[in-house]
């Protein structure tokens, strides 16, 4: 992974310098997509309308399988109409890999793993120009998480849950019903239009470790537990049922 030639053609978005910059790379992967028609190529395979989304900003999205469950979480940066990346957890990248290039067919489409370096900035994700930056932990990255209301979906909760079960129906343009096709997508409209969502993803936050302790056996877990040990208390999303 040449991280020279993986940064060529991306703009980079803050100046380092001036912002309190927390790393994501030692939990996530950057896939970059570049070649003709990606936008298409992309547009009919994840949830989200991929034409739709600015240029250089980070857009959350997920992939669902044929029975509309979530196969993985990431977020989509678009440079340009044949230059995307995708933030994904580390432990689903080559999955990630796997399922794009068995589906590009002859499409002149190059799908790799690079080196580019992501962070969280304060409500937000950028690209930075170096990593010279603290590198956030696995409970710093579950709270920006649970501060966004959203889930990360990887190898340890993959194909669990539907999309409207996670709230990502609530959250801004994750989810079209507009555009075509997707894998999955039969399902889940049918859910959204004539079906009841019975379940949702729910934050439990702060609470002490005795109510966690209290949950039902068949409670769905989305997140590991964050632990506040020096209070006792901890946190974690769950699906509740209706």
């Amino acid at each position: 992974m040449d991280s020279d030639d993986s940064r060529k053609d991306f703009f980079v978005t803050t100046t380092d310098s001036v912002k309190n910059l927390m790393l994501i790379n030692s939990i996530c992967s950057c896939i970059r997509f570049t070649g003709e028609g990606i936008e298409t190529f992309l547009n009919n395979l994840i949830l989200s309308d991929v034409k739709a989304i600015s240029t250089n900003v980070f857009q959350y999205s997920v992939l669902c399988n044929p029975k509309g469950r979530v196969i993985s979480s990431f977020w989509i940066y678009k440079s340009s109409a044949s230059d995307f990346l995708l933030i994904c957890p580390q432990n689903m990248t080559s999955v990630l890999i796997d399922f794009f290039n068995m589906r590009k067919f002859r499409a002149k489409i190059s799908i790799e793993e690079v080196g580019i370096q992501v962070a969280i900035s304060n409500d937000d994700l950028t690209l930075v120009e170096n990593g010279q930056h603290e590198c956030i932990d696995e409970d710093g990255f579950y709270n920006y998480l649970f501060s966004q209301g959203l889930p990360w979906i990887d190898v340890k909760n993959t194909e669990k849950f539907i999309p409207q079960h996670l709230n990502l129906d609530q959250q801004s343009g994750v989810m079209s019903f507009k555009k075509g096709c997707y894998p999955g997508q039969e399902i889940v409209a049918r859910i959204q239009y004539l079906g009841k969502i019975k379940k949702r993803m729910k934050l439990l936050q702060s609470i002490e470790i005795s109510i966690l302790q209290n949950l039902s056996d068949d409670t769905e877990f989305v997140s590991p537990v964050i632990y506040n040990t020096s209070k006792d208390t901890c946190s974690v999303q769950i699906i509740e049922s209706l």
